[in-house]
């Protein structure tokens, strides 16, 4: 290789790792969740005991503290503007390929204002390891760079029910 390709070779890879960490320059802006999130449990038992107009499992709920969402929001906006800062770049594909890529929530549960895009995270009840029924539904605007925990959902055979209260 001659002293010029091996130039030419550098200051094309430069270029490439300059443009990512120009990319991965502006922080994140975090908008905290406005409040606790609680999710009924749906047990099939339960479920044929009837209150009036509620079933009993409507009673059995488990709740999701602003700070659990709020966690799950940051991880999932990290991983997923780690993978957005650099595409096309395959100095920093390298880098990402360890790392777990976000999985896109499809459900059209939570309102789309402005373009933003919607990623699952995972929610765990407390004491209870392993429960992979519930997931933190997180809104990444990645022209705004702005992310936030908008709620959770329950996963079902048929998909996936908005936890409302």
């Amino acid at each position: 290789m001659s002293l010029r390709s091996y130039i030419i070779l550098c200051i094309f890879i430069s270029v490439h790792i300059f443009a990512c960490v120009k990319a991965a320059g502006p922080s994140i802006k975090f908008v905290p969740s406005l409040s606790n999130i609680g999710c009924t449990k749906g047990n099939s038992n339960l479920d044929k005991q009837r209150f009036g107009q509620f079933k009993a499992s409507d009673f059995i709920g488990v709740r999701f503290s602003k700070k659990q969402i709020d966690i799950a929001a940051k991880n999932v906006c990290a991983a997923v503007d780690k993978f957005q800062s650099c595409k096309g770049a395959r100095i920093c594909r390298v880098t990402n390929k360890f790392s777990e890529k976000p999985i896109p929530y499809r459900g059209g549960q939570f309102p789309n204002r402005d373009g933003s895009e919607f990623y699952q995270s995972h929610l765990f009840e407390r004491n209870k390891f392993g429960d992979k029924d519930y997931r933190g539904v997180v809104r990444w605007n990645p022209r705004t760079r702005e992310c936030e925990g908008v709620g959770a959902v329950k996963l079902t055979s048929t998909g996936s029910s908005k936890c409302l209260f």
